[in-house]
């Protein structure tokens, strides 16, 4: 249990967005379906921006830790 779930998580919620725009390519132009990218674009977003707030969560928790010291002084 070494690994960092939240990393995890962070890492498959990017995937997911990411493969989002495999199923566009699929519907569009193999199967013909009359799909836009503005009907993927909020999924591909939902999942997308909190994956990499996870994914990355150990920066982020490094630099409010730094900004909370720096206004301690």
């Amino acid at each position: 249990m070494d690994r960092d779930w939240i990393q995890f998580v962070g890492a498959v919620l990017v995937i997911l967005g990411l493969g989002v725009w495999g199923v566009y390519v699929v519907e569009r132009y193999f199967l013909h379906f009359n799909v836009t990218d503005r009907q993927f674009l909020p999924f591909h977003l939902i999942t997308i921006l909190p994956g990499m707030l996870l994914w990355q969560h150990r920066f982020f928790r490094g630099l409010v830790k730094k900004w909370l010291r720096r206004e301690g002084k």
